[in-house]
């Protein structure tokens, strides 16, 4: 059940929140648009004056709200999925039943991010239970922190650092970040599956990869050992839908491509424009056929454009080591960006029925 927003100025604080979660402006509008027709600006800096002038507009607030709830749900993530039978999903469909948010630092303001607090960082907790038909989405927060840099030349430096820090060329210097993030459970009836989701992707590398799901589980073992059980599973290995992908000319715009050629030839192109598909560009055409299309991709990127086969543009990366191609070709997960919950969905059906 969507939750009431009583926050005061909560449009502009679900403007900040979009902004922080780098939400395209233009994406945002048109979404907008479907509930009013006035005009919002070019920029975020237009669109705040509008906001300002129209905080007590229920509409706007209602649909800000929507949009950022769908953002939350879907936005940037980096997705493992989990196949389940059909037993094994009613089961864990009836515990979902009974699940209950936890009381937390983040209750009093969620959906919006709390607004003080993020100095330390704060294990997943259980704040929304989202039941849509046959499904469930789990919405877990939590506060993580990733390491800001910022490095300065010799030349920039005043006196009193230079002799501090004695002879060097560059000083390098991290901050720590905290920010609160949106890890979501999808449990699909629907399609006997489970979706995991990691919020801000790009922040996250190496263990804390590898450590995500664990954390993920061990939250979830206090509500439900059923559901938190899952984590003892292997998700799929998508590993091989990169080469079917790049061979389906109907599945989206590749925007980029890493691979090798079977002389041992490593390659790594990437489109500049969104509106071309790089497996009709000239150049790796022509590489393509001199091969024989013989080439074994590892990592790819593709872009589907709003009518193309989805209702919304949605982005979709798979992103593995060169290695792989000589070992045992794993990949257990992916990243997916979409406005829209549904956008997410189709894609990951998609790929799904590819595998």
């Amino acid at each position: 059940m969507k939750k009431e927003i009583s926050r005061k100025n909560a449009a502009l604080d679900f403007m900040n929140a979009l902004k922080e979660r780098r939400v395209n402006f233009n994406e945002l509008k048109k979404e907008l648009g479907t509930v009013c027709s006035a005009k919002f600006g070019r920029s975020w800096e237009e669109f705040e004056k509008f906001l300002k002038e129209n905080s007590s507009n229920f509409n706007v607030v209602d649909k800000m709200n929507m949009i950022f709830m769908q953002n939350i749900l879907a936005g940037k993530k980096r997705i493992w999925i989990y196949s389940l039978n059909e037993k094994t999903i009613d089961e864990i469909c009836r515990a979902s039943n009974l699940l209950v948010a936890e009381k937390s630092i983040f209750t009093d303001s969620y959906p919006l991010p709390i607004l003080h607090n993020k100095h330390e960082t704060v294990k997943p907790v259980l704040v929304d239970v989202i039941k849509e038909g046959k499904d469930f989405s789990l919405v877990f927060c939590s506060i993580r922190s990733y390491k800001d840099s910022v490095e300065y030349e010799y030349g920039e430096l005043d006196n009193e650092v230079r002799m501090k820090f004695g002879d060097f060329d560059t000083l390098k210097t991290y901050k720590k970040v905290y920010f609160q993030a949106y890890d979501i459970v999808n449990i699909r009836r629907s399609r006997n599956r489970i979706e995991l989701l990691q919020d801000y992707p790009e922040r996250s590398h190496g263990d804390d990869n590898d450590e995500f799901p664990v954390k993920i589980w061990n939250s979830l073992s206090f509500h439900s050992k059923e559901i938190a059980n899952i984590g003892k599973t292997e998700p799929e290995n998508v590993f091989g839908a990169i080469n079917e992908i790049y061979m389906n000319k109907k599945f989206g715009k590749i925007l980029e491509l890493k691979f090798r050629t079977l002389d041992g030839s490593i390659k790594h192109e990437r489109m500049t424009k969104h509106k071309e598909d790089l497996r009709e560009e000239k150049f790796h055409e022509g590489g393509a056929q001199a091969v024989d299309n013989k080439i074994m991709p590892y990592e790819i990127s593709v872009v589907f454009e709003e009518g193309m086969q989805f209702n919304r543009k949605v982005d979709l990366s798979l992103t593995s080591s060169i290695k792989n191609l000589s070992g045992r070709r794993e990949l257990y997960c992916f990243e997916i960006t979409s406005i829209s919950q549904l956008g997410q969905f189709e894609i990951i059906n998609a790929l799904e029925g590819i595998l």
